[in-house]
């Protein structure tokens, strides 16, 4: 399991804490996010702390994005810690779309959404 956030600090094994302080350093909705991998998926939060979170997550191949762009970071940090612990209780908590992903995508290539913002992120710096 990988821990990896948007000012490029990656932690492998990462515990329940490390995980919250993660949450808690998203810093605006200008592309800071935070990512957590496993082997079959992963899930990621986006958005500007407390309260317009957006969450993606992927498992088994599956890709699904939250409804609401307004989740607390609260909300949040529970997803990841359910998501970290095997559990799935956060899928029927919340509202979510299916993403479907194209070939090419299905492939482990970041959903157009996150992409997107990657790409500001980039232009900014340049």
């Amino acid at each position: 399991m990988k821990l990896s956030a948007s000012h490029g600090k990656t932690i492998s094994d990462p515990i329940d804490l490390q995980i919250k302080r993660a949450i808690e350093d998203i810093e605006d909705d200008n592309g800071s996010f935070v990512i957590l991998d496993t082997d079959n998926g992963f899930i990621q939060a986006t958005g500007k702390i407390p309260d317009k979170l957006q969450l993606e997550f992927q498992i088994d191949g599956m890709h699904f994005q939250s409804l609401s762009q307004n989740l607390n970071v609260d909300q949040v940090k529970d997803m990841f810690i359910q998501f970290y612990n095997g559990l799935d209780d956060f899928k029927k908590d919340y509202e979510w779309k299916k993403v479907e992903l194209s070939k090419a995508g299905s492939a482990g290539c970041a959903p157009l959404f996150f992409l997107s913002i990657a790409v500001l992120v980039w232009q900014i710096a340049l």
